[in-house]
């Protein structure tokens, strides 16, 4: 879990704007250094990383293992769970949507997403509460 938990940190550290095409021989060294560098750093076992601009895909690459105990070798398609951190871009789109005048945050969540419409209302309960 942790692993792929830093598989996401990662992602988020390499944004980097990117031309129209594909990346740069330079560039997609630089970023498989980085990716070195970070797997290193804070012991990611392993690591697959897709840079996607405009549709396209512009960088693949991967290192280390699928799993701490494992000795399948990690690649480009190899898939690693978000987690948690799926909450950070959910949260970072909808502050968008804020800012565009797309979303009011004082609204319900019903009023955007259809399967919601039914419920009057959702309540968030707090397992210390239990």
């Amino acid at each position: 879990m942790l692993s792929g938990l830093r598989l996401m940190l990662l992602g988020l550290l390499v944004w980097i704007p990117f031309a129209a095409g594909a990346v740069s021989d330079e560039l997609a060294a630089q970023l498989t250094r980085q990716m070195q560098v970070n797997q290193q750093r804070y012991g990611i076992a392993g690591q697959a990383v897709e840079v996607v601009h405009n549709g396209k895909v512009v960088f693949r690459g991967a290192s280390g293992q699928v799993d701490i105990d494992g000795a399948a070798r990690a690649t480009p398609d190899h898939i690693f769970p978000a987690y948690s951190v799926s909450k950070l871009f959910v949260s970072t789109l909808v502050m968008q949507l804020v800012e565009q005048g797309k979303v009011d945050l004082d609204r319900p969540a019903s009023a955007y997403l259809s399967p919601f419409r039914s419920c009057a209302s959702l309540a968030v309960v707090s397992a210390s509460k239990r």
